[in-house]
């Protein structure tokens, strides 16, 4: 006992000293880190042991992390790529000791993706590809569309993990908001000003119809779509929710995703909502739905459309620009730079490689230094159209099928939740026509993972009968022991 104690205070001794030490030569920031290395430790230990926080972990990361590189210099897609590596580690020790449901993978999606990732694997031998481009290119344009799915499939095949990572998403979706709002009406600070003035970011944020918010997203457009799939799923899921305290709760996040899609300013975002309960009504198959929403998706459309009311409000003013494409000035420049792209592509039917389009500093090719602005361009530029014609067919393919699944779902709010991602996942892809929201955090990986929750929803609709049953089973026991009594 005296023997531990004397290390103990020992140990202390040397803490306390390497502190004061590391405080006076390296700054509070360096002695603070060193010193909480012990609890990094034990949380690297914990999540190892648990790759589901691990995966949670990796979710918010991927909401926030873009956010935080304005403010320290670190790599967004390095640290997710850490997180992912993180999980998987877990799953592998874990699956050691304990049977791990690997057949889960076996499915449509899956496959669909494997195929993609296997023609972008090969790409590499483009003789127009920089090594150093694809390398940097390959992560968004298919690892995340491959392994955020198998992770999603392997740690998230419960129902009630489904439910909580709803709830952790709607708290990011309100902190987003709160984030926009402070810009808002308290103004940006100094990582934002540095973002907007000397990366020059104002010319496309700051701009004379208004201010375009965009909380700790990567940009408006980014905050502005990821708001209207927020928008979309939790207006529709809040419909179907058996807890009342859900009900109301996911409806008031989506009045606030609702604003925080307009304070953002990006007009390719209206095509979300519109896509999104379009498709919502007519996977209703109820008459008195169906007539209520094309009224009220009609009638939207033919306010911004066709009509001027609320023309003094900057932010209805610029939604309404997107209905008039060739009005804007901005619109009819990426026609052109597509004309350029068409011409310079004409006889590269698998494109110049992955990662080219977004690296200049890596290649001389003329089209590297033309902006895509598109997702849908972007993977036209990279891989040709042999490769876009690929993943158009593959993403349709997983869309038909996914509508197919949601469709056949049994319980009423399962279906409920699952037509909402699928609402808001189409409309995401819509929209990465005119944008490339697809490719980047955290939009792209929550769209993976709401497809990957889409098909397992027969998985999810078992599990809520046999709950069901068991209650019934539990009510008739308690039934026969009272009467028995």
């Amino acid at each position: 006992m005296l023997v531990m104690r004397s290390f103990l205070y020992l140990g202390l001794f040397s803490g306390i000293y390497l502190f004061l030490y590391l405080f006076l030569h390296r700054g509070m920031l360096f002695s603070i880190f060193f010193s909480s290395s012990p609890l990094f430790l034990l949380a690297f230990l914990f999540l190892l042991k648990n790759p589901y926080a691990a995966f949670i972990l990796l979710f918010i990361m991927n909401y926030v992390i873009m956010g935080v590189t304005r403010y320290y210099s670190l790599k967004g897609g390095i640290v997710i790529d850490a997180c992912i590596g993180l999980v998987f580690l877990g799953i592998l020790i874990r699956s050691i000791k304990f049977r791990w449901p690997w057949e889960i993978l076996k499915n449509e999606f899956t496959l669909a993706a494997s195929i993609w990732l296997l023609f972008c694997l090969l790409n590499l031998l483009n003789p127009l590809s920089p090594i150093e481009a694809w390398v940097i290119g390959i992560r968004r344009t298919a690892v995340y569309f491959f392994v955020i799915p198998v992770l999603t499939f392997l740690l998230f095949n419960r129902y009630k993990h489904l439910k909580a990572i709803l709830v952790i998403w709607s708290g990011l979706v309100l902190l987003a908001v709160f984030k926009a709002l402070i810009q808002k009406y308290i103004g940006f600070d100094a990582g934002e000003m540095n973002w907007l003035y000397e990366e020059g970011k104002a010319r496309t944020h700051v701009i004379g119809s208004g201010v375009r918010y965009f909380s700790f997203f990567t940009d408006a457009a980014n905050f502005g779509c990821g708001m209207a799939f927020a928008m979309v799923f939790f207006s529709i899921s809040s419909l179907f929710m058996k807890s009342k305290f859900l009900k109301f709760y996911f409806f008031v996040v989506s009045i606030f995703a609702t604003y925080g899609m307009l304070i953002s300013g990006t007009r390719v975002a209206i095509a979300i909502p519109f896509v999104g309960y379009a498709l919502f009504v007519l996977a209703s198959k109820n008459i008195k739905i169906i007539v209520l929403g094309t009224v009220l998706v009609a009638g939207a459309f033919a306010f911004l459309n066709f009509t001027m009311y609320g023309q003094g409000n900057s932010y209805i003013r610029r939604m309404r620009t997107a209905f008039h494409p060739t009005k804007d000035a901005s619109f009819m420049v990426r026609i052109e730079n597509q004309k350029v792209m068409r011409a310079y592509l004409a006889n590269k039917p698998l494109g110049v490689g992955i990662g080219t389009a977004k690296a200049a500093e890596y290649s001389d090719a003329e089209i590297s230094r033309i902006p895509t602005d598109s997702w849908l361009v972007m993977v036209w530029v990279e891989t040709g159209i042999i490769g876009l014609l690929l993943y158009l067919g593959l993403i349709g393919y997983i869309l038909a099928k996914a509508t197919l699944i949601v469709m056949s779902a049994k319980n009423r709010e399962l279906w409920g939740i699952q037509v909402a991602f699928l609402g808001g996942t189409v409309g995401i892809f819509v929209a990465s026509y005119a944008n490339e929201v697809i490719a980047q955090f955290p939009n792209g990986p929550i769209v993976y993972m709401a497809l990957a929750f889409i098909f397992m929803t027969d998985k999810y609709d078992q599990q809520l009968k046999e709950q069901q049953k068991r209650a019934i089973d539990e009510k008739s026991t308690s039934l026969v022991v009272h009467c028995n009594g």
